[in-house]
């Protein structure tokens, strides 16, 4: 199975944010197919739950995708704990500050 394989080879993927997105993508995978079972579904629901609440990995999955590169988006007023000590290198795409344009 990918999920057990992927914990396996990455024991430190609560630490490596890509490796985190990639374990939580097979766990969404798991719930929609129907994989989860007694014995599964409480680490399986646990790893993805850790993943999405993870903001870090939110702003970094804008510098993976193509869809976004058009859009500015605003971290603004936005729920969470951003500011320029916590989030790091942030995508071009993405601000910290408020802009009167239309931001999303």
């Amino acid at each position: 199975m990918a999920f057990e394989k992927l914990k396996k080879v990455h024991s430190d993927y609560l630490d490596n944010l890509t490796v985190l997105r990639n374990i939580a993508i097979v766990c969404l995978n798991m719930a929609e197919s129907e994989q989860l079972n007694d014995s599964n579904y409480k680490e399986v629901i646990s790893v993805w739950l850790t993943a999405i609440y993870q903001e870090k990995l939110f702003i970094k999955s804008l510098d993976y995708t193509s869809w976004d590169n058009s859009f500015t988006f605003s971290l603004y007023d936005a729920f969470g704990h951003f500011n320029e000590n916590t989030v790091g290198n942030l995508p071009e795409n993405v601000i910290l500050e408020y802009d009167s344009d239309e931001k999303l």
